[in-house]
């Protein structure tokens, strides 16, 4: 699972914020919704607690002046499946099937949910109507089951591993503002139209052109042009 807490605090904001930490399963983010911002922050249970989720909050909220005074708060454990549990995931059985969070159907790494709650109830409704219960399960492994699952394998590496000599999120970030390239191959993934699976093949076919021009932006801001 994981941990998310947050405020629901009035106001207003074009922004959508995301924030990483060093050596920690998760991320901060504010979100805008109407009449309010949902600003929050999410962790791995068994790696992070309360205390750490509060105190990293805070401190992103301090930073873009969110106040929690008077703002409802809100917490839920979301499902963020290992490796394991994806092989010996059951979603349906004699008389009763799984759907949504409940079954454990949620992005590990971004804790996303939202779609595959509407998918998998789509996909259930789908083998009920043609009489073939047993088909749901199938179609929900062979629909995104499968891709969730390699998206539990990378979800270490995503938020605790290296890339050029600094952390990953750190390097996505600074890519992301540098290269159109990686900004639109990093859109794709938060969209769900670039796959985890097919995550490294992309990176590795677009990096030459984004190293490029991250150097040519880098060389520019020192330049001042």
């Amino acid at each position: 699972f994981m941990l998310s807490f947050g405020y629901y605090v009035p106001g207003h904001e074009d922004l959508l914020r995301i924030e990483f930490f060093e050596d920690f399963e998760g991320y901060a983010w504010s979100f805008p919704r109407f009449g309010h911002l949902s600003v929050g922050i999410c962790g791995k249970v068994g790696q992070t607690n309360m205390a750490e989720l509060r105190h990293n909050l805070g401190e992103f909220m301090k930073r873009f002046g969110y106040s929690p005074a008077s703002a409802p708060v809100f917490s839920h454990l979301i499902p963020s499946l290992a490796v394991d549990s994806w092989g010996d995931l059951r979603l349906a059985g004699p008389g009763w099937a799984l759907v949504g969070d409940v079954g454990g159907l949620a992005d590990p790494v971004t804790g996303e949910g939202i779609y595959f709650a509407l998918r998998s109830g789509d996909l259930l409704a789908e083998a009920l109507a043609s009489g073939i219960p047993g088909r749901y399960q199938e179609a929900v492994w062979n629909e995104f089951g499968a891709k969730l699952m390699v998206g539990a394998r990378m979800c270490p590496s995503f938020y605790r591993g290296d890339f050029l000599g600094d952390a990953v999120t750190t390097r996505m970030i600074q890519f992301a503002a540098r290269s159109k390239t990686f900004m639109s191959l990093f859109q794709n993934l938060i969209e769900g139209t670039q796959t985890y699976r097919g995550l490294p093949g992309s990176l590795l076919r677009g990096l030459p052109k984004s190293l490029v021009e991250v150097a040519v932006r880098t060389l520019r801001e020192r330049l001042g042009v």
